[in-house]
C-alpha cells in the first residue's frame, strides 16, 4: 500500500501548474490521473487475486487520498498518522493521514493548493476517491494556517462552490453522506477560530456559503427541537412617541421615507408570529 501511495505523490508532484484552478487544466490533470489510477488498479488486481472490484477499487482510492494528503503535508511541513501504518498492506485498518502544524512558513500555499483541491474535487465527483476526501483534505489544510491564510483559502472555496454543490457531493435530497458531513465540520470548525467582533465579516462568508450550497430543507440548518428564546421581548415605540418622532422628521432637512404607524407596528409585531 505504501508503494502506492508514494508512487502516486510522485506523479502529483510532477504536475507543475497546480497554482490554477482553471477547469482545463484541472481536467487535463484529472485525465492523467485516471490514467495513471487504471494501470494501478490493474497492478494491484494482479497482486491481489483474492480481492474482488469493489475491494479493488476501494483501495484505489485509499491510495489517491493519502497521496493527496501526503502532498499536501510536505508542502505546508510534515504529516502525522494518527495511526501506524500497518506492514501488511491493508489499507481498511488505517487511519487518514493528517497535515499538522509546524514552525514554517506557508506564504506559498497558494501556488499548490488551488489545483489541489480542485483536482481532488474533480476525483470526488469521478469516483476516483471517497466524497468525502477532498474535504478531509481542506480541513486539515485549514487547520494548520493563520485565520488571514484561512481567509485567501476560502476566496478558493467559493471560486468552487458551484463544483463543492454538486449533486454526488452535496445532495439536495436531505441525505447525509460523508461528504456533505465533512463540509459541515470544517466551516464549523473554522467558525469556532473566529471572533464574532474581530472576524465578523469573516464568518458571514462562511455562514453565506454553506447557506447557498446547501437547500432550505437541510436539517443542520432546521430548529427540530424547536427551542425558543422566550425572555427575548421587543419594546418598540407607542403611536404618541411615534407621531412625535415622525412630526420632528418632518421639521429638519432629513429626507425620510413617510410610513404609518401601523405598517410600523405590524412590523414589529411579526416577530410574535414567528415566534408561535
Amino acid at each position: 500500500f505504501q508503494h502506492y501511495v508514494t508512487s502516486m505523490k510522485d506523479f502529483i508532484q510532477k504536475i507543475d501548474n497546480l497554482q490554477d484552478a482553471e477547469e482545463t487544466i484541472v481536467n487535463e490533470n484529472y485525465e492523467k490521473l485516471s490514467e495513471t489510477c487504471a494501470t494501478m488498479k490493474q497492478e494491484i488486481q494482479d497482486n491481489n487475486k483474492h480481492f474482488n472490484e469493489e475491494q479493488v477499487t476501494e483501495e484505489v482510492q485509499n491510495v489517491v487520498e493519502f497521496a493527496l494528503l501526503a502532498f499536501a503535508g510536505d508542502n505546508v511541513g510534515s504529516t502525522n498518522n494518527n495511526n501506524n501504518m500497518g506492514d501488511d498492506g491493508d489499507s481498511r485498518k488505517k487511519k487518514k493521514r493528517k497535515v499538522i502544524k509546524t514552525s514554517k512558513e506557508n506564504d506559498n500555499i497558494m501556488n499548490w493548493l488551488p489545483g489541489l483541491f480542485s483536482l481532488a474535487l474533480k476525483c470526488a465527483i469521478g469516483q476516483k476517491v471517497a466524497g468525502k476526501a477532498p474535504f478531509v483534505l481542506l480541513d486539515s489544510v485549514l487547520n494548520t494556517q493563520t485565520i488571514t491564510v484561512c481567509e485567501q483559502i476560502w476566496d478558493l472555496v467559493e471560486s468552487l462552490s458551484e463544483t463543492i454543490s454538486h449533486e454526488s457531493l452535496v445532495p439536495t435530497d436531505g441525505r447525509n453522506i460523508k461528504s456533505k458531513l465533512w463540509l459541515l465540520r470544517l466551516a464549523n470548525s473554522l467558525l469556532k477560530r473566529l471572533s464574532t467582533t474581530q472576524n465578523s465579516l469573516f464568518c458571514g462568508r462562511i455562514s453565506l456559503f454553506l447557506a447557498r450550497i446547501f437547500p432550505l430543507s437541510e436539517k443542520s440548518a432546521l430548529n427540530l427541537t424547536k427551542k425558543r428564546n422566550v425572555s427575548n421581548t421587543t419594546v418598540y415605540d407607542s403611536e404618541e412617541v411615534f407621531n412625535n418622532e415622525v412630526d420632528n422628521s418632518n421639521n429638519s432637512n432629513e429626507t425620510t421615507t413617510k410610513i404609518s404607524y401601523s405598517s410600523y407596528a405590524n412590523f414589529w409585531n411579526l416577530q410574535q408570529e414567528f415566534f408561535r
